[in-house]
């Protein structure tokens, strides 16, 4: 009796059998779960307890969460909302100032007797097919003369010009893409107005800015537009960016290419543009002959041969 320990200090067995043990108990416990489910519904019973005890504590970090978010969210609101009303003061104004430019310039073509310039009307199309090679480039869309689409149309995308409308049949059409070797298109540089006429090379999915002459002050990272001076493809429509300038001391012409803006191997969906076409079937723009004004010459024309006829008779007596 001496020699053992007081019945406060007995420790039973020792740590490691106890920890051995418990660790065989919990793997023998997972085991059985996993096979058997024997566990499942014992789990199902102390997550519906504690559920809700979860949600009590969770549900103030979770309001205070939210709580801040909505400031956040009110905050960044306002600041947007005081963005845009400055946008739209000053769009409004730019608005206003090209109400009064554009009626300036009715008055203006008006007084100078100028035909009214075209409008364009776009329509949207798909890309379907694509025929690729080394020279010729040619993409099909499923529009054509049914729905207006003719030869001569631009073909652009949010990019840039494509291509040109080259063939239409009822239900679709074919598109000479930029870069095609008979494709030529009248441009100006949008950095000093420079005029230029832009050909496709055929290959390298690049164009040409041929003729044009050495001291024209032409440089890597212009952008040229359509001019529009052909009256085919609409004016101000963004065609290529020049990215490589060869000066040959010995041609009087420097070689420039230009990358396309237009995504031409991108590109499913395009806009279709051509112009406006008036009822009586003539394009927008035309000054064809109307009726009451042949009308006003033939009255003319016969008042004047009146007169002659009288002077005539005056004279005979």
């Amino acid at each position: 009796m001496q020699g053992s320990a007081p019945p406060l200090f007995r420790q039973g067995l020792p740590a490691t059998i106890r920890f051995i043990g418990f660790a065989l108990a919990a793997v023998a416990l997972a085991w059985l779960d996993t096979r058997q489910l024997w566990l499942q519904p014992l789990r199902s019973s102390v997550v519906s307890v504690l559920l809700p005890m979860e949600e009590a504590v969770s549900s103030p970090g979770d309001w205070w969460r939210k709580w801040v978010s909505e400031v956040h969210q009110a905050e960044s609101l306002r600041e947007e909302n005081r963005r845009l009303q400055t946008l739209l003061a000053s769009m409004a104004l730019v608005a206003q100032r090209d109400a009064e430019l554009d009626q300036e310039n009715q008055h203006l073509r008006a007084l100078m007797q100028i035909s009214p310039r075209k409008s364009w009307v776009s329509r949207a199309a798909q890309i379907t097919s694509e025929r690729r090679d080394y020279y010729v480039r040619r993409l099909s869309i499923n529009k054509g003369l049914s729905h207006g689409v003719e030869p001569g149309h631009a073909v652009m995308d949010a990019q840039g010009l494509i291509g040109q409308v080259t063939r239409s049949y009822q239900r679709s059409a074919e598109v000479t893409a930029m870069t095609d070797a008979s494709m030529a298109v009248p441009v100006l540089n949008q950095r000093n107005g420079q005029r230029a006429v832009l050909f496709g090379s055929g290959s390298g999915g690049v164009m040409e800015l041929k003729f044009t002459a050495s001291s024209a002050e032409m440089q890597i990272g212009d952008i040229l537009l359509t001019s529009g001076i052909d009256g085919v493809f609409p004016p101000g429509v963004m065609t290529g960016v020049v990215h490589q300038i060869d000066r040959n001391p010995g041609s009087p012409f420097p070689r420039v290419l230009v990358k396309p803006a237009g995504g031409i191997d991108r590109s499913r969906i395009v806009l279709i543009v051509g112009p406006e076409r008036l009822e009586n079937g003539n394009l927008e723009g035309d000054l064809p002959a109307s009726k009451d004004r042949r009308s006003e010459v033939d009255k003319v024309r016969d008042k004047a041969a009146e007169k002659g006829k009288e002077k005539s008779k005056e004279k005979a007596r």
